[in-house]
């Protein structure tokens, strides 16, 4: 009867520290899924915090990539009741007429599968105040 309940508790023991090792390997590095791919923190070298900027007329948002600065995601929240014009074509200042339409409350993701490396820049609609959240990670 002793040998039995000494089985029980080893038993009980060893998949205890099984299903540990399972959650530790599980949870030991955060991931994130990115245009259908999985990439693990380790592969990012800078993820940088949420920043808010206001646009009024055109503004640049985020710079070009550079061999120090590699763009892997990028994310960009209008969170403003305001009509934002994002223009992904470098310098050149962005217009109703040339910009992508962000409407309040959505957000424009740049992924590997529309990857754009160059400037970032916004314009807000008559130049009212409107704050973008910007997600910005690089490889």
């Amino acid at each position: 009867m002793i040998k039995n309940m000494i089985k029980n508790v080893l038993t009980i023991l060893s998949i205890s520290i099984l299903g540990a090792l399972i959650a530790l390997s599980l949870f030991s590095q955060r991931s994130e899924s990115i245009g259908g791919d999985i990439w693990t923190s380790s592969q990012f070298s800078v993820a940088s915090t949420s920043k808010v900027v206001a646009v009024t007329s055109d503004i640049m948002l985020v710079g070009s990539s550079t061999s120090a600065y590699q763009r892997a995601y990028t994310s960009i929240c209008n969170d403003s009741s305001q009509v934002v014009y994002l223009g992904l074509n470098g310098d050149k200042q962005v217009t109703q007429s040339n910009g992508i339409r962000l409407n309040a409350g959505n957000c424009y993701e740049i992924t590997d599968q529309n990857l754009y490396t160059g400037a970032i820049r916004a314009t807000s609609t008559n130049e009212t105040s409107s704050n973008v959240i910007i997600n910005d990670f690089t490889l």
